[in-house]
């Protein structure tokens, strides 16, 4: 009996405490509804002040994080251009080299076609005796004759750079050495009887000597006027220093492009000249129809004002024979001035006493008559 007095007034004592704690709280939520309701009262616009702040702050933020976006898009602009740029360059040359490519292709795949039609289609071989007859053409230009009366000399080196040339002197003042490399023999021969000799060349192989009587231009001879150089045509008004009627002394040692020179220029100027003296070079190639045309168009043109006195082989190559005839690969070749001079047949026999093998541990070339 007695425990369960204890426990029902432990029950509710229990109850009553629990019924202070709700009472107590109540109390406390009804005082701070109480407290909000008289800030309220008390400060109407609060709320709104509250509000406007927190639209402040956001739009400062928003103008802030706007500023940092368009300052990053400034810098990242102009790398971003640049990279634009370089993948741009990159798809060009690209492009450039996929074109270049296909055109070496296409480059190849012809000499290829080329080859291909070498191989299976052999080209037509020339009729020989047609060739024969063709390159008789061009040797025919080359018969000598000789001047009633007058002689023969050798002016310069007794071998290489010696020519053998008319012993008439009495009109030319001057002379024109086209083409000197390391031998000066023959210029300073004729310098030292009193005639004035223009060099030409501009190798570096030249050495022009030191006389009063020459003078040296560095200069290429060329077919046609151009920078550097100078035509045949522009001799005598650049250098031609006496009367009109003086006949100069040309004499052409150049190497292969006297063909080109002596094609392009006009025979008219040519005529001043009392003789030419010319080493032509390249007669290897007399099977070649170009090569013999511009020489028969060469020879034919200087046939028509001059005459061959003197022919002369280069034995430092020797003979080339194409269709069964021989011939020298670089012939030395004498024209004189018909305007000048009487001219008449020639049973000489080349070389002749005055000749002399330009390579003195070779044999000289025997060319006979030249009467084919």
């Amino acid at each position: 009996m007695l425990r369960f007095a204890r426990y029902l007034n432990h029950h509710v004592l229990q109850r009553l405490n629990l019924r202070v704690v709700r009472s107590t709280s109540l109390s406390v939520l009804e005082n701070k509804a109480a407290a909000a309701q008289a800030n309220a009262e008390a400060d109407p616009n609060r709320l709104e002040a509250q509000s406007a702040a927190l639209q402040m702050r956001t739009h400062t933020a928003l103008t802030q994080l706007s500023d940092r976006l368009a300052a990053f898009e400034q810098r990242l602009s102009p790398r971003v251009e640049a990279a634009l740029s370089q993948i741009t360059r990159v798809a060009d040359t690209a492009k450039t080299a996929a074109n270049d490519h296909g055109a070496a292709l296409a480059a190849l795949a012809q000499r290829v076609e080329t080859l291909h039609q070498k191989l299976i289609v052999p080209p037509a071989v020339p009729d020989p005796v047609g060739l024969q007859a063709s390159i008789l053409g061009v040797v025919r230009q080359l018969k000598p004759a000789r001047v009633r009366g007058v002689a023969k000399m050798r002016i310069g080196n007794q071998h290489d750079g010696g020519y053998v040339m008319l012993d008439d002197l009495s009109q030319p003042t001057r002379a024109y050495s086209l083409g000197v490399g390391g031998d000066s023999s023959w210029d300073l021969e004729l310098a030292g009887r009193g005639i004035h000799v223009v060099q030409f060349d501009h190798t570096p192989l030249a050495l022009p000597p030191d006389h009063a009587n020459i003078t040296f231009v560095a200069k290429k001879i060329v077919a046609r006027p151009e920078a550097g150089g100078i035509a045949l045509a522009e001799l005598e008004a650049a250098y031609g220093q006496s009367p009109a009627s003086v006949r100069p002394i040309l004499k052409i040692d150049i190497e292969g492009d006297e063909w080109s020179v002596l094609q392009a220029v006009n025979l008219d100027d040519l005529k001043p000249f009392a003789q030419i003296l010319c080493e032509f070079h390249d007669f290897d190639q007399l099977a070649n129809e170009a090569w013999r045309q511009r020489a028969r168009d060469v020879f034919e043109k200087l046939n028509m004002a001059f005459a061959i006195i003197h022919v002369h082989g280069n034995n430092y190559r020797p003979f080339v024979t194409v269709a069964n005839v021989a011939c020298p690969q670089v012939l030395e070749v004498t024209f004189v001035n018909r305007a000048l001079y009487v001219i008449e047949p020639t049973d000489e026999l080349f070389p002749t006493p005055l000749d002399r093998p330009n390579n003195p541990h070779a044999p000289d070339l025997i060319l006979g008559r030249l009467d084919v």
